[in-house]
């Protein structure tokens, strides 16, 4: 299966908040009229990945992943969106930092939309604590 990845944080730098979300549903009806996985980069350094993925069934899921493959968390709910907000922002300059925000901001009401309000599904914020450590 063919895989996209699109580094979400600089693609949105000069969009408005509402742009962000319509950018965030095209890629969803993209994923599912493609039928295949859409990977929207939220943050990367050398190891630590966070990413947007849309499942080709539209469902939205965040990932933190580590250099290694084998160490991802997915988070298909909300309730870490401002606890993962804070772990980016250590990883990028404050100039960057009011851009995250929308794109988070948005990817908020994305999930919101899809997942109901959001669920605790998936592992714990020690596993985020820990990934913040490294």
């Amino acid at each position: 299966m063919e895989e996209e990845y699109i580094n979400l944080l600089y693609e949105v730098s000069d969009l408005e908040f509402n742009e962000v979300l319509e950018g965030l549903e095209e890629k969803r009806k993209e994923a599912v009229g493609e039928k295949r996985w859409v990977h929207l980069a939220l943050a990367s350094t050398g190891n630590l990945h966070i990413k947007l993925s849309i499942a080709p069934s539209g469902q939205p899921f965040l990932t933190v992943s580590t250099a290694k493959p084998t160490n991802a968390l997915v988070f298909p709910s909300l309730e870490y969106l401002e606890e993962l907000c804070r772990l980016v922002c250590n990883f990028i300059n404050d100039s960057k930092s009011e851009k995250l925000k929308h794109v988070v901001e948005a990817i908020g009401k994305f999930m919101e939309k899809y997942l109901g309000g959001g669920r605790r599904v998936g592992s714990n914020m020690e596993s985020i604590g820990s990934i913040k450590k490294r």
